[in-house]
């Protein structure tokens, strides 16, 4: 787990992060100052809630893997053509366990994710990622995120707000995958 200052209107980025659910944005650069990702077509820098995870936990969203000495490809995530999104997050925890494993009860950074809802084979919901910082002795966890409904009311897509979690909701513990050179 990597800590990190979460960028904050009037903070040391004065560009506000918008909450852009399309290609994947942002969580690319762990090293960058900010999640985000610029975007042309709207002028503005955005990211997704899986790519501000991402980028608070310190890995790049996409791990296409690499090929050792031997020629075996490892360290790919193998789901959603190597891109880490919500629903593929809790795919590999509860098929390899390598990246994400499935815990019982939230605890300070881990990952709290709701699935994608389908209907007649459909989607009709995005799932959403949030990160724990603190749960309180009552159950309820004070988490950070970013989302299309901060991006609306604050016109900057990171917040911390409190969260009651319910069975919707999955707890995750990021575990990278270990190299095998």
């Amino acid at each position: 787990m990597v800590a990190r200052e979460i960028p904050r209107p009037g903070g040391r980025d004065p560009h506000p992060i918008r909450y852009r659910l399309k290609r994947y944005n942002g969580g690319r650069d762990p090293f960058a100052d900010h999640p985000a990702t610029w975007a042309p077509d709207w002028g503005v820098w955005v990211c997704d809630c899986a790519g501000f995870v991402c980028w608070a936990m310190g890995v790049d969203r996409f791990q296409p893997g690499h090929e050792t000495k031997s020629g075996k490809l490892v360290g790919k995530y193998e789901f959603w053509g190597g891109y880490i999104n919500t629903d593929s997050m809790i795919a590999e925890a509860e098929r390899d366990g390598k990246w994400f494993e499935v815990i019982d009860k939230p605890e300070p950074g881990c990952l709290v994710v709701t699935r994608s809802s389908y209907k007649n084979g459909k989607r009709t919901r995005v799932g959403h990622v949030m990160m724990c910082v603190t749960v309180f002795p009552n159950g309820q966890l004070m988490i950070v995120d970013c989302s299309g409904s901060a991006n609306k009311t604050r016109k900057q897509a990171i917040s911390v707000k409190r969260l009651k979690p319910t069975r919707r909701h999955v707890m995750l513990r990021f575990r990278k995958a270990k190299s095998e050179d």
